[in-house]
């Protein structure tokens, strides 16, 4: 059948999921014998690769927030660094408490309120570590008959800071920072996370499964896109892991079972 409409495959699915449990109602209710859409199959929907910040695009970004003239721009770089280095979502950032933060010593952890009430522990390095402690000392003192008192990040009315008030910063700087042959509209902040799980993937060599625990995803197919996004891996695997590079290792000799089958 012609897609007249140019709907793609998520919407075809949807409606057809529609017209599926129409036509069970009315086969359940004796309306009628047969159920026309039973035999019919969804779609195939392809994985889209996410839209992401190279690693220079990574620092640019940051030296851009830190470097701009926004009134708030300590706060604004604290909130990029840990998108950038702790991959997380934007829900996640917005409910970061101070209480959720250790900054002593070897204990430099950052304690994530994930999807479904489900609590992660993440670990800082030094940059995100000197970008909070920075915003701290510029960050208002509330007392504790302020309702957001424990809220890390503070809006300019001393309020937790919104969703929407981080996707305006966040969409102001990457303007700054995206090439101009890329449509902007392709980044969001959403972007930040994916962009901070591409690198750890690709140039920090993180395994997939340390990976989909970073990012807090339930399934590790949420967490495979990364691997579509870079031959980098595949490219360094098959030219270091060649015939000639095992028989290098084992001295140039194959083994004698192993010929003889």
């Amino acid at each position: 059948m012609a897609n007249i409409l140019q709907n793609d495959a998520k919407t075809r699915n949807r409606k057809l999921a529609s017209c599926k449990r129409l036509f069970e109602y009315l086969v359940t209710n004796n309306l009628i014998n047969l159920n026309p859409a039973k035999s019919l199959s969804s779609a195939r929907v392809e994985k889209r690769t996410p839209k992401y910040l190279n690693l220079n695009e990574c620092k640019k970004l940051l030296s851009v927030t830190i470097n701009s003239e926004q009134i708030y721009k300590i706060r604004n770089y604290a909130i990029t660094c840990i998108f950038l280095n702790c991959s997380i979502r934007l829900s996640e950032l917005t409910r970061i408490n101070l209480t959720d933060i250790k900054l002593i010593n070897n204990d430099r952890t950052i304690l994530i309120h994930g999807k479904g009430n489900k609590e992660r522990l993440l670990y800082l390095n030094a940059a995100v570590c000197e970008a909070i402690n920075t915003y701290l000392q510029v960050r208002p003192k509330l007392g504790k008959e302020f309702k957001d008192h424990n809220a890390l990040f503070l809006s300019s009315r001393n309020k937790r800071i919104s969703n929407r008030t981080v996707e305006t910063i966040i969409k102001e700087n990457l303007s700054k920072t995206i090439n101009e042959n890329k449509d902007i509209r392709d980044f969001k902040t959403h972007t930040l996370r994916h962009s901070g799980a591409s690198l750890l993937y690709n140039e920090g060599n993180t395994d997939i499964f340390i990976l989909k625990k970073i990012l807090g995803h339930t399934c590790l197919n949420a967490t495979e896109i990364y691997t579509h996004i870079s031959n980098k891996k595949l490219k360094e695997i098959m030219m270091n892991c060649t015939i000639s590079s095992i028989l290098e290792r084992n001295g140039g000799k194959i083994n004698e079972q192993n010929s003889n089958t």
